[in-house]
Formats: structure tokens, C-alpha cells, sequence
């Protein structure tokens, strides 16, 4: 009678097994056609706040534009995009609504070119005479200004390296923009000449709330000149609702290489080529 039952349990566990690891490895496969809708449904009110005269709404599903805005599903990565001209009354901008991080932002220009292919990795912007990265990340300690301080910013913001890479410091402090707290590093690569980098200042503004934590959003800006009011209406603007949806990641991360001389290219190749591991550490004028 044991024996009877013997070969059923042992089947039984088998396939109990087997499902569990099929679970696993398409855990994210499973949660994408699966998912339920929101229990958060945001209404239009509380992410256009504030807009007029606008000239165009565009919504993105997985990086891709749909022809009408209003079939964007919520349960997936879906942007959305509201672009406003400029009147005598105020600039053009455009309002960058990601729902996935739960967050909306103005940015200057009615024509910013927009890409959201990198998901989780956040949001790039390229206006006229500047760029823009918006990002949501987390600390992985409570004090989120320490660990912004001693990793982040550890070298970029220490005076030795400023001189040394002869950069012209703006801004160096935590103070509050509009409703939020915010640690900001200005500054300004004077580059060498001949050099055809035109966005030479950058601004590293990191947003932060008591209510969200350990979470924080981090907003990078490259630009022809420093500009502290067009900076400071950016991070202001930044508005924070309960995240809806979920991520997607539509980048190509094959290597696009750039015009190295020989030997770079040696090296990168014997790189690339090798099949065990080259360890090394590279410190050069850290500080």
C-alpha cells in the first residue's frame, strides 16, 4: 500500500517544483499580463494643475506613442506629455507626467525632444541650450543627505578636485525650493581649447521629503550657461503622486564605440576578447 502512493507523491513534488521555478523565472512576464488595474485611478486634475494654452497631448506606452492619448493603459509604463506655447503671459514649457515613479515635471521649451526608452532609468530631456536627466532613487541608508555626501558627491563637490579639473563652483548646499528640500551642486567645467562641448555647467539637484523616506528624485541638468531661477522652477515644479503601473526598458545596450586612437582601441579589444577576468583598480587624480 505504501509503494501504491510512493511514485504519486514523488510526481507530485516533482511538478510542484517544476512550477515554482517556472514562476520564478518569468516572475516579471507573469506580473506584466497578469496585472490588475490600479487601485489608484489619478484623475486629470492632479497632473494638469496650472496648464494653459496648450498646444498638444501625447501619451507613451513602453516608449512607443500611441495615436490617441486617451487609450494609454495604467497598468503598464505609460508617459504622459503636455506641451504649452509661449504667450505674453508666460514661456512655452512642457509638462513630463511619468506614472510608473509617480511624479510630474515643467521643464523650459514647448519643443523638448523626449526619451523614455530607459524605464526604471529615468527620463532624458534635450531642450534648446540644455539637457536633462530626471530619475527616481533611493538611499540605502536613512540619512539620505550623508549618503548623498559621501558617495555621490564625494569627489565632484571636494575643492582639490574642482581645481584640479578646473571647475568654477555656483552652488554647494541644502535649502528648500518651493515645497521641497533640496541638495543642490552647481558648477562649471571650463573646458580646454578647441573643446566642442557646449553644455559645460551642471546641476545636480536631489529632492527629498520627509513623508517618502529614504526615496528621493534626482534631477540632472547640463546647460550652455548657469542659470539659477530656470533651475530652481524645474525642481519646484517637480510633483509627487502614487506611483501607477510598472517600468519598461526599451534600450539597446550594444556598445556604440567612438573614434579611439590605436592604442585605445588595442585595449578595448583585448578586452573584449578575453575569456578570464583582468582585475585592477584606477585612481588616477582622484583628488
Amino acid at each position: 500500500m505504501k509503494r501504491k502512493w510512493l511514485i504519486p507523491a514523488i510526481l507530485g513534488v516533482c511538478l510542484i517544483i517544476i512550477l515554482g521555478i517556472f514562476m520564478w523565472m518569468f516572475r516579471s512576464e507573469l506580473v506584466y499580463y497578469f496585472a490588475q488595474q490600479p487601485e489608484v485611478v489619478l484623475e486629470h486634475h492632479e497632473y494638469t494643475d496650472g496648464l494653459s494654452y496648450v498646444t498638444s497631448v501625447e501619451a507613451y506606452q513602453g516608449n512607443v506613442r500611441l495615436a490617441d492619448p486617451e487609450q494609454a493603459d495604467l497598468r503598464y509604463d505609460v508617459k504622459k506629455v503636455y506641451r504649452m506655447k509661449e504667450t505674453s503671459s508666460q514661456p512655452g514649457y512642457t509638462r513630463v507626467v511619468d506614472f510608473p515613479n509617480g511624479f510630474y515635471v515643467d521643464l523650459p521649451g514647448e519643443n523638448i525632444d523626449l526619451d523614455f526608452s530607459r524605464g526604471e532609468g529615468g527620463i532624458k530631456g534635450v531642450g534648446d541650450g540644455y539637457e536633462v536627466l530626471l530619475t527616481r532613487e533611493a538611499s540605502p541608508y536613512e540619512d539620505t543627505v550623508t549618503y548623498i555626501d559621501e558617495y555621490i558627491n564625494r569627489y565632484v563637490a571636494n575643492p582639490a578636485f574642482q581645481e584640479a579639473n578646473n571647475i568654477t563652483l555656483h552652488e554647494d548646499c541644502l535649502r528648500t525650493v518651493g515645497d521641497h528640500k533640496v541638495r543642490i551642486l552647481s558648477m562649471t567645467r571650463n573646458p580646454a581649447e578647441g573643446s566642442t562641448v557646449a553644455l559645460n555647467t551642471y546641476t545636480y539637484a536631489y529632492v527629498f521629503d520627509e513623508e517618502f523616506g529614504t526615496m528621493y528624485h534626482r534631477i540632472m541638468i547640463k546647460a550652455t550657461q548657469y542659470q539659477k531661477e530656470t533651475i530652481d522652477a524645474i525642481v519646484a515644479s517637480l510633483t509627487r503622486f502614487t506611483p501607477v503601473g510598472r517600468n519598461m526598458t526599451a534600450i539597446d545596450t550594444k556598445p556604440v564605440l567612438p573614434r579611439w586612437n590605436e592604442e585605445t582601441r588595442a585595449f578595448y579589444d583585448s578586452l573584449s576578447n578575453r575569456e578570464d577576468v583582468l582585475w585592477g583598480v584606477y585612481n588616477y587624480k582622484l583628488i
